[in-house]
């Protein structure tokens, strides 16, 4: 099958395929739901109740434009879902939604529902609706379900290079979705100034689920912490490098495999880069998403979604009930990456900030603003190690031969680095490539020339200078020497002799905060830095 959306026998149907009606009691629900369709051309009005969703879908039949696709909420107070859907196939049966015309054949309904158990869908066409997606549904599932139910037509098609996601060969009855989701927040205690700050937090988080009844104390010893087996939550704090891997495994061992589970890593890059292992690392990832917090010193995925909403991925709420979008991983050896790996000066820069860090903890957490002059300091560090900036790298890329000296590689999944920095402004992060800036080792180059070819690194102006650095696409790219290895990933810095990167494609899934389009070139925000 294409992605061009399939005719039907429903052609000379009277119903407009280019408006839609979302049916949900919480409203944040229909805002991510809205932005999502907005991405496909189509017009999508919302309802709060099944009775403003009749009101709506009679209103429309009157009008003569009623609705190509209604996407139902099952558990809703007042009527439900289910009895919604009786009422509107009762209105088509008696032609009340025919306005004095032959009567339009039945509407698809679309069920969402949060706990599809496995004899769910048989449930939902017994009432009456054709199809479901499980909540919180994703980008693909939703366009599975565009093609499926609606007409061909031509602006019903992804526009966003991150939404738009490839048509199976078949369409296939969608497989049973997780009957229940729960909660697993693993926090760096690092990543916070103030302990107030982190206090705040985790009050947040137990006044959103405790609200749902479904906090529980541990029955042990009243301490507080949580009887996994049985709790929607949980919330641990990361105590030491490499941390979360080991809560993750441990947590997962205790849930059901019908059981979606979403795990947020409050922190910064280095917390981002241990749950992305910890999850990774797992037999069965399938129903695993990740939610990204951003706190600490840098964070610079989340910065795709624009800086403006930095915020709004600290919002439990908004995090708890956000959609998901697949992203590729970068895989170097046996640990991965979400948004960079970087080989060389500026992966050295990061091992001398870590031991000047380390050396100096309490000034550091106490003048927070000496993160970046320690960086700074590092770098400098490294611009008078000659071994460093002579090193001699034996480098194939997708089978070409790269080999030379460089003073630094980048590989990016992501265009923001280095604390809101843009260098690598056309890296797509779903795009199957990895994205890879290469700075050469002239015989006439100086440390200071390098610190200002760096700089214009930093600033994405690599292109004015090709004498001085390669920028290409490749899917693989292995890299050895004769002396130690400096490398970064996400702020974990250590040292190999022989590194084989790729690319993932589609790898993890990540929360989007209200729907928020991500701000990449490509797509459909700016190229201006957020």
């Amino acid at each position: 099958m294409s992605n061009r959306i399939l005719p039907s026998d429903r052609s000379s149907n009277k119903i407009s395929t280019d408006r839609i009606l979302i049916v949900d009691d919480l409203p944040i629900n229909l805002t991510i739901a809205k932005w999502f369709l907005s991405k496909y051309g189509v017009q999508a009005d919302t309802a709060l109740s099944g009775a403003k969703a009749l009101d709506k879908v009679k209103q429309a039949a009157d009008s003569g434009k009623p609705y190509g696709l209604i996407f139902m909420d099952h558990l809703m107070p007042g009527m439900d879902g289910i009895e919604t859907t009786r009422q509107i196939r009762n209105m088509e049966k008696i032609g009340l939604l025919a306005n004095g015309q032959d009567a339009p054949a039945s509407v698809p309904i679309i069920a969402l529902s949060a706990n599809a158990g496995s004899g769910s869908r048989t449930y939902f066409l017994s009432a009456g609706m054709q199809d479901f997606i499980s909540k919180p549904f994703d980008a693909e599932e939703l366009n599975r379900v565009l093609v499926k139910w609606l007409e061909a037509k031509p602006n019903i098609a992804p526009v966003s290079k991150i939404l738009e996601m490839p048509i199976p060969s078949e369409t296939p009855i969608p497989l049973p979705a997780p009957q229940k989701t729960k909660h697993l927040f693993i926090i760096n205690p690092k990543s916070f100034a103030r302990k107030e700050d982190l206090d705040e937090l985790i009050s947040a988080i137990k006044g959103y689920f405790t609200q749902k009844a479904t906090y529980k104390e541990s029955p042990k010893d009243g301490t507080g912490d949580l009887d996994e087996k049985d709790a929607e939550f949980s919330i641990n704090i990361s105590r030491f490098p490499r941390h979360a891997i080991i809560i993750i495994d441990k947590y997962m061992r205790n849930i059901e495999s019908d059981t979606r589970v979403r795990i947020y890593s409050v922190g910064g890059e280095g917390n981002n880069f241990c749950c992305l292992n910890g999850i990774i690392g797992l037999s069965d990832i399938k129903n695993v998403d990740l939610a990204l917090m951003p706190y600490g010193t840098t964070n610079d995925f989340v910065l795709l979604f624009g800086k403006e909403h930095r915020e709004d991925f600290r919002n439990v709420v908004l995090q708890a009930s956000a959609p998901v979008i697949s992203v590729d991983v970068i895989q170097c050896n046996n640990n991965y990456a979400l948004n960079n790996c970087t080989v060389g000066l500026e992966a050295a820069a990061v091992i001398k900030t870590i031991s000047l860090n380390l050396r100096f903890e309490k000034l550091r957490r106490q003048f927070r603003s000496l993160t970046a002059s320690f960086y700074t300091l590092g770098g400098i560090l490294s611009l008078f190690d000659k071994k460093l900036l002579n090193q001699q790298y034996r480098i194939i890329a997708d089978g070409e031969n790269l080999s030379g000296t460089y003073v630094s590689i980048n590989i990016a999944n992501g265009p923001f680095y280095g604390g809101g920095k843009k260098p690598v402004a056309d890296a797509v992060p779903n795009d199957g490539f990895l994205n890879v800036v290469m700075l050469k080792k002239t015989k006439n180059i100086t440390p200071l020339r390098i610190i200002t070819l760096i700089t214009k690194h930093f600033k994405g102006e690599q292109a004015k200078f090709p004498e001085y650095f390669i920028c290409r696409k490749f899917k693989e790219i292995s890299i050895s020497s004769d002396l130690p290895l400096y490398v970064n990933m996400d702020g974990e810095a250590f040292f190999d002799s022989e590194l084989n990167i790729s690319v993932i494609p589609h790898a993890i899934r990540i929360t989007a905060v209200n729907g928020v389009p991500l701000n990449v070139a490509g797509t459909e925000g700016t190229d201006d830095e957020p």
